[in-house]
């Protein structure tokens, strides 16, 4: 009906305050998959839909992926890891391109 999608913002996320005291592999993995993985997908996605054709994304991250706050160490690792992701994507679409 529309046609394309010109921009996307992905800020979804959540955080945990909390000190880690035990493991729990589907703790960790809740919160990477909403934080992490959810806006790598939807770029993944978004480059699929498109067709090459030209989008502005745009992708939240937080004060704590350079500066963690204690009690924040998950939200602080998925921030970080968003944050490398896209100044990554963003010399790597640059690279590409030319």
């Amino acid at each position: 009906m529309f046609g394309n999608i010109d921009i996307f913002i992905s800020n979804a996320g959540f955080a945990y305050y909390e000190k880690i005291e035990e493991a729990s592999y589907e703790h960790i993995e809740r919160i990477f998959k909403t934080n992490v993985f959810a806006p790598i997908y939807c770029l993944e996605k978004m480059n699929e839909i498109s067709k090459n054709k030209e989008f502005t994304y745009v992708i939240t991250d937080s004060a704590v992926a350079k500066m963690p706050l204690p009690g924040y160490s998950l939200y602080s690792a998925t921030k970080s890891a968003v944050d490398a992701f896209q100044n990554a994507y963003r010399f790597e679409k640059d690279k590409i391109a030319t």
